[in-house]
């Protein structure tokens, strides 16, 4: 392999430094596609039916026009690939004659209408079980790509790999933490994505064994049959923006006592594309109360800061801003400013609606 230039050594540094801070993406993106004569990129993540994007900025509005027009289910290029099996970039004159991108309904009714339509895309397998796919796309009017421009793509996809593995590493590390730690104040907990796929859970959780299962490609499944289409129900909308805390009632089973499940969404960053959970289910019994949680619990599971958490622990615990100000000996404003970012991190839109959300994890001291 040729050693790095100064461009490409500069891109590979961000690249490292996207897979900590994801808010980078966007622009590391841009940098790679530009670097090799495409105008825009994107990195998807997938696993099952879970698709995740983060997107240079011109590329945006076409990915969000991808999702909604259902071209995922219609992508020779995404097929190519996974048939490929390449460990380097694959671009459409390596995978497709000209008549058969032609035909294509992507390239003919989707990309080219808008002036894209030829490009390069390479899949990388993520330790946690998922697939990163970086496609880049280029102009029609300029042309196929050449081989020189792939093979400084394939240059940096070794770095491109290890920085996916870097960030899924660290999410996957962080969710069993946010688990773990609902555990230790006695609470059966585990993290889902939308579609009901489990990402992580506590062993308390699985100790539910034969009342609340992991069934078929690691979906959650509750062996009563109601419960389980309520909680199909809640999870259709588990990506809403208005969704509220879900509480469904669980009757015994294998041994458990009778239970309540509740799943609490979780707010993600729009550029944390390793983060797949959508939920944090929580189980409760019918009886006895379980302990306040703690600053460190709620910093783990929301990224508060040390000052919001303990806001935030105020307003579960039924003060009012003036008297969280009183007892911390700040103003009024600085309370009011830590609860606008906990109710933003929290995804809720009100004090009641925080409370609301947050309610399997304050039920008091039994």
């Amino acid at each position: 392999m040729y050693p790095a230039n100064d461009a490409e050594a500069e891109i590979i540094g961000a690249i490292y430094e996207a897979a900590v801070v994801p808010e980078l993406w966007p622009r590391v993106l841009e940098a790679v596609a530009l670097h090799a004569g495409c105008q825009g990129g994107l990195l998807i993540s997938l696993q099952g039916t879970d698709a995740r994007a983060v997107t240079s900025e011109n590329m945006a509005s076409l990915w969000g026009r991808f999702v909604e027009e259902g071209w995922a289910e219609r992508n020779p290029r995404a097929q190519a690939l996974f048939a490929l099996d390449h460990a380097g970039f694959v671009s459409d004159y390596d995978a497709f004659t000209e008549p058969q991108l032609q035909s294509f309904p992507l390239y003919r009714d989707f990309l080219r209408p808008v002036g894209y339509g030829w490009g390069a895309g390479s899949a990388i397998q993520a330790p946690n079980g998922s697939t990163i796919i970086v496609s880049l796309e280029r102009r029609y009017a300029l042309g196929p790509m050449s081989r020189e421009e792939v093979d400084r793509l394939d240059r940096l996809r070794p770095h491109l790999a290890r920085a996916a593995v870097l960030a899924a590493n660290w999410t996957t590390q962080r969710a069993v933490g946010m688990v773990d730690g609902l555990s230790a104040i006695g609470l059966p907990a585990a993290l889902i994505a939308a579609s009901g796929r489990l990402v992580a859970a506590n062993p308390r959780f699985e100790e539910r064994a034969g009342q609340i299962d992991i069934g078929a490609f690691d979906h959650l499944k509750v062996a009563d049959t109601a419960a389980q289409g309520l909680l199909k129900k809640a999870l259709a909308g588990i990506e809403g923006e208005g969704l509220a805390i879900r509480s469904l009632p669980v009757p015994a089973a294998a041994g458990n006592e009778p239970c309540v499940l509740h799943l609490l969404p979780v707010r993600r960053a729009a550029n944390d594309l390793f983060g797949l959970a959508s939920a944090i289910v929580v189980v409760t019994g019918l009886a006895g109360e379980m302990p306040m949680p703690d600053v460190a619990l709620l910093r783990g599971l929301f990224d508060l800061t040390a000052a919001e958490a303990r806001t935030g622990l105020a307003l579960l615990g039924g003060l009012s801003i003036a008297e969280i100000a009183r007892r911390n000996a700040i103003s009024v404003e600085t309370v009011r400013s830590q609860v606008r970012k906990v109710l933003a991190k929290t995804g809720a839109g009100r004090q009641a609606e925080f409370v609301a959300r947050l309610a399997p994890l304050r039920l008091v001291r039994a």
